[in-house]
């Protein structure tokens, strides 16, 4: 996460906090006084699950087995159901959503792993995931950076539901999604200083997502580096763009194309049009003025 979203919760009571998948997140129920503690328990084991499960960063989780041995028989639907959100995105981003990035960041330093250091412009012409298996070409790098936090607040979302919590907020590091019976407003923070903000924006139901690189920096020994790659130069993005706000109805299609749309900004139309989202690019020129 690099700038975010920023809404105030109402009485601290009602907010569940917790640190997880290397961000801070809260809930909040909206109506009511919190979670119940089996709530909070059923909340938490998910969390932990996730991250076991999706996280690159563990050589055990099913994208590091996949990472490593490009093959896994017999996966979960749900992995399955995220590649091919993936390979839609990549479709119709014209390549600026591309999962591969995972190798150009380990090159880089991010995360303490060295694998191939270039996208795979192939993989969704060679990669295989159907019910029995999953083949992935051979030096690819899956990144779940780009959609897996958002996919995480979407099935928090309906936990809560399931437990009769249906007026709430989840949070994971800014991005955000509401289910709520009357609008909320939110502030959308200024990249570059988090104490400011460069607007605001209600809703009631959807998500909002931000990207940016101001707050995720790091250097090796050639140069200072951002999280996100452009997949046309396999290194870390050079761009005019402060900042980009995406609201639409789910959380994963948030997350996926604020961070397409901060790549390729001309896309902006395209991903708004497909995924009837609300887009606001900022550009570095225009802060003067907030």
């Amino acid at each position: 996460m690099m700038c975010s979203i920023q809404f105030a919760p109402r009485h601290r009571r009602n907010v569940f906090e917790f640190d997880a998948i290397g961000t801070h997140w809260w809930l909040e129920n909206l109506v009511g006084d919190g979670f119940d503690e089996a709530t909070k328990a059923i909340i938490w084991e998910h969390v932990q699950m996730f991250d076991t499960h999706y996280s690159r960063f563990k050589d055990d989780s099913l994208i590091g087995v996949l990472n490593t041995k490009k093959y896994l028989a017999r996966p979960p639907q749900k992995l399955l159901d995220m590649l091919a959100l993936c390979h839609e995105l990549y479709s119709v981003s014209d390549g600026a959503f591309d999962i591969t990035v995972g190798g150009v960041l380990h090159s880089q330093g991010y995360g303490g792993r060295q694998h191939a250091s270039r996208v795979v412009p192939n993989f969704w012409n060679e990669a295989v995931y159907n019910r029995d298996e999953i083949r992935t070409p051979d030096q690819s790098v899956i990144d779940t950076g780009g959609y897996g936090k958002g996919w995480l607040i979407d099935e928090l979302i309906e936990i809560l539901a399931e437990n009769g919590y249906h007026n709430v907020i989840v949070n994971g590091g800014g991005d955000l999604r509401i289910a709520n019976r009357d609008e909320v407003e939110f502030a959308l923070e200024h990249p570059y200083d988090s104490s400011k903000k460069v607007g605001t924006t209600r809703l009631a139901n959807g998500a909002l997502a931000v990207s940016g690189t101001a707050k995720r920096l790091w250097s090796n020994a050639v140069k200072q580096h951002t999280h996100i790659v452009d997949p046309r130069t396999n290194d870390s993005l050079v761009t005019t763009v402060a900042a980009t706000y995406v609201q639409a109805s789910t959380a994963r299609v948030a997350d996926s194309i604020a961070t397409a749309v901060f790549i390729r900004p001309d896309l902006k139309q395209t991903l708004q049009e497909t995924y009837d989202a609300k887009i606001v690019v900022l550009y570095n020129d225009q802060l003067a003025a907030v």
